[in-house]
């Protein structure tokens, strides 16, 4: 179970089979529909109730994207730290942390609730839009998920290269790199020479090794 910060929800919903039916359902109709015309009327009838009982669970549409984005950073995080629990060299965790943000696009069992190649998709396609549209007031709350990833891909980064200065930068680099990589792979494939995930698996590895000099 993934635990995030109780001011992206009113009631948890992975507390109840109402709640993870309600970010299972919100997941397929963001990604069908788009956000704007997704509505808490058509997730209603999509989980067959009523909004009353959606407004238990998330303030607002907005409240329930910042819970879906938060969701997805924090299972990245958890994804890294199981498949780098026994690894030693420290560029191989950085091969496992490229590997794992690509390949974000595939179906996890430990969250059957969860539609992780759509989730993946509606947070590609909005990744810097998310960072845009928040007010400070709850700024940190949102990104939360986000600053313990970058932190985790920052050690690693360190323990490649102790001299490097900038290992947060180039943290949030790597996520950003890979995501608008990903979404011309996907969306506009014919902008780009990549064409399949081993190409830009080998992509990002020359960038990243290349600038930490390993």
């Amino acid at each position: 179970r993934i635990k995030l910060n109780k001011t992206l929800y009113i009631k948890d919903p992975e507390e109840t089979e109402l709640g993870k039916e309600i970010v299972s359902k919100s997941i397929e109709l963001i990604y069908s529909l788009g956000f704007d015309k997704f509505t808490f009327k058509k997730l209603a009838i999509a989980i067959g109730s009523n909004e009353p009982s959606i407004y238990r669970y998330f303030e607002n549409k907005q409240q329930l994207l910042n819970y879906l984005h938060s969701w997805y950073w924090s299972w990245i995080e958890f994804t890294i730290d199981t498949n780098i629990r026994n690894i030693k060299s420290a560029k191989e965790k950085l091969k496992i942390i490229i590997n794992v943000l690509i390949n974000s696009l595939s179906y996890d069992a430990n969250f059957k609730h969860i539609d992780e190649e759509k989730l993946s998709n509606i947070v590609i396609r909005a990744y810097q839009g998310i960072f845009i549209t928040q007010n400070k007031n709850n700024r940190n709350d949102i990104f939360e998920s986000f600053d313990s990833l970058c932190n985790k891909i920052s050690l690693i980064i360190k323990e490649n290269n102790v001299e490097y200065v900038t290992p947060n930068a180039l943290s949030i680099s790597l996520i950003k790199l890979v995501h608008e990589q990903m979404f011309f792979l996907l969306n506009h494939s014919n902008l780009t020479e990549i064409n399949n995930k081993e190409f830009l698996t080998n992509f990002i590895e020359n960038i990243l090794f290349s600038t930490l000099k390993i």
